[in-house]
């Protein structure tokens, strides 16, 4: 929409475009999309209830929207953690439930939350067909997006699954 909106004013510069007209329309509509996807990349309910319930509240939603049985132990200091960590939690999170939504056939999601020493544990686990991880086509956006965001929590990222035996990640931060 950038793109259109930038090609209009340049083909308007050029003579080749006698008016912008429907330009302000449309870049009104663009800040509206703007604004829109700034919420979801910041998701104000964290600031709101918390992550421990932001994370219940989403597995909740998956349950009765999937069949996918759910089951979590969240630490409540959790909620101790900045915003931006806390945010990093929630989208991998976010990611991990995608990932098993779309690939995993899994029966059920696992989310364990510890902390021991002023270390986090973060733990999620699914029962479905599980990950061949020398397989390229594993190696994908999903993953990247989870290994960048661990990245920016300073973690450390485990990744272990087989087949037919789910998938289990664990992030160790602070």
């Amino acid at each position: 929409s950038l793109s259109v909106a930038k090609s209009k004013v340049n083909l308007f510069k050029k003579g080749q475009v006698q008016d912008l007209e429907g330009l302000e329309e449309s870049l009104g509509d663009l800040i509206q999309q703007a604004r829109l996807l700034s919420h979801r990349l910041h998701p104000s309910y964290l600031e709101k209830i918390g992550l421990k319930r932001s994370i219940i509240s989403l597995l909740d939603k998956i349950e009765k929207n999937t069949g996918i049985i759910t089951s979590y132990d969240v630490e409540p200091s959790i909620d101790n953690l900045s915003l931006v960590k806390q945010t990093q939690v929630y989208r991998i999170l976010q990611e991990c439930i995608n990932n098993t939504i779309k690939h995993a056939d899994a029966k059920s999601i696992k989310v364990l939350i510890t902390k021991d020493e002023g270390e986090y544990s973060f733990v999620y686990r699914d029962n479905g067909k599980g990950i061949d991880f020398s397989s390229s086509k594993n190696q994908g956006l999903g993953m990247m997006t989870i290994k960048e965001r661990v990245s920016k929590l300073k973690g450390k990222l485990q990744l272990l699954s087989q087949p037919k035996k789910g998938f289990y990640l664990t992030i160790k931060f602070q």
